[in-house]
């Protein structure tokens, strides 16, 4: 409920100078494309909060991006970077995925592994979105995509419970992955299916 409380104050990008808002909506508009969203057809808003550090996507059915007014001057490119990563999650709703895990530590709250599982879940949820993101970038752009990771690390402080941010820990773990991105190929979904039906059929039997 507090969290909720506060992420409501955030503002819409009406407020701001225009040449701030023009640069922020061209930036979402090249993310969108590049996360493969059409954004006439899903109606997603742009709020600026100034009591938060790490933008993130808010709501679970009628989602927000939320910058925080500290990241505004961003360069374009950063820009793009963060708002690729929130769409990303919107278009997969991780959001609603948060909710149904911290729904399964509510009722198995007795069992470590559930805690386990929701520590877990919610990295494994970043490292995908990287992955996704970096999927539209490809690999000339890790680099940049990582920096922009590494910039905002610095001024995190804490992570939201119900949210969805560009900046999740562990930022290490992250931005190793980012480095040793390779985009998967046909060769490479075979193998995996390979595998995981070899290793189905095993323990089946």
């Amino acid at each position: 409920r507090r969290e909720c409380r506060l992420l409501a104050q955030a503002l819409p990008l009406e407020g701001l100078p225009s040449a701030v808002r023009m640069q922020i909506q061209e930036a979402y508009e090249s993310a969108a494309r590049l996360a493969g969203m059409r954004p006439q057809k899903r109606t997603i808003r742009l709020l600026v909060h100034d009591r938060i550090h790490s933008p993130l996507v808010f709501g679970s059915i009628r989602q927000s991006i939320i910058i925080p007014k500290s990241l505004l001057y961003l360069h374009r490119q950063q820009m793009q970077h963060i708002l690729t990563h929130e769409i990303v999650h919107i278009r997969r709703f991780d959001n609603l995925w948060k909710l149904l895990s911290a729904a399964a530590v509510c009722i198995h709250w007795f069992n470590p592994t559930v805690w386990l599982m929701y520590r877990l879940f919610a990295r494994d949820l970043e490292l995908s979105c990287d992955e996704q993101a970096l999927s539209a970038y490809g690999s000339r752009g890790r680099q940049q995509y990582a920096v922009t990771l590494f910039m905002l690390a610095q001024n995190q402080k804490k992570t939201a419970l119900f949210c969805s941010g560009f900046f999740e820990n562990p930022v290490k773990e992250r931005i190793v992955a980012i480095m040793n991105y390779k985009k998967i190929t046909g060769i490479g979904v075979v193998c995996a299916v390979m595998l995981l039906a070899g290793a189905s059929s095993v323990f089946a039997t």
